[in-house]
């Protein structure tokens, strides 16, 4: 229940404890936080999201974490970049994805593809990224993004919005591998503390015969 709730706050623009502004500024200081959550701001939300995009790529079939087995890669992917019980609303698909095993069904898609990340910047017409909601252990960001596919799938450019929240203290997430040469085992991944995605939004940009409008700038 909790993060829906604040991306409804999210979404509304309104602003919770140690919120900063749509502006990317933060009012709050870091002192007003506890030690086992800190305060979220713009440039912890951009280095996870860059994070986040180079791992998609890192754990496919055509990434250098070793996983031939796309299987087994969107497993760890998985387990290293979502709480357990996160949310995915993902671009291209109509089905919301709620914990660990679901996303990790997505990303077995997904990863496949070979996905190549940049973090867009935008135009000065659409901006970004942008802080909506930001407190201490939580926080949203939202933005632009683009994807090349090394199978050749045509380019995806696409908004996001992350939900990020602090784990203070380590968890395991264990997943089933679904298919593949591993089918039935379990990989289990120590999440150690940190910042985890609690829910994320994605959404494909406008098109015109299938070619995305000229919104951003790649």
């Amino acid at each position: 229940m909790k993060k829906y709730f604040l991306y409804s706050f999210a979404v509304l623009g309104l602003y919770a404890c140690s919120a900063g502004n749509s502006n990317n500024n933060n009012n709050a200081s870091v002192d007003t936080c506890p030690a086992n959550a800190p305060l979220f701001n713009e440039a912890i939300g951009t280095s996870l999201i860059n994070h986040w995009g180079d791992n998609v790529f890192y754990y496919s079939p055509y990434g250098d974490a070793g996983y031939s087995d796309v299987y087994t890669g969107a497993a760890y992917f998985t387990g290293k970049e979502y709480l357990s019980d996160a949310v995915l609303l993902p671009t291209v698909s109509p089905v919301t994805r709620i914990g660990s095993q679901q996303i990790y069904n997505y990303f077995t898609k997904f990863l496949a593809h070979g996905p190549q990340y940049t973090n867009n910047p935008g135009t000065p017409e659409s901006g970004g990224p942008f802080i909506t909601l930001a407190g201490c252990g939580y926080g949203v960001i939202s933005g632009y993004y683009n994807f090349d596919y090394l199978d050749a799938d045509p380019p995806t450019s696409a908004r996001y919005t992350f939900q990020f929240e602090y784990l203070p203290s380590p968890q395991l997430v264990s997943i089933t591998i679904e298919s593949g040469p591993s089918v039935g085992n379990i990989i289990t991944v120590s999440q150690l503390p940190g910042w985890y995605i609690a829910l994320q939004n994605s959404a494909k940009l406008p098109s015109v015969d299938g070619i995305a409008k000229d919104m951003l700038i790649k």
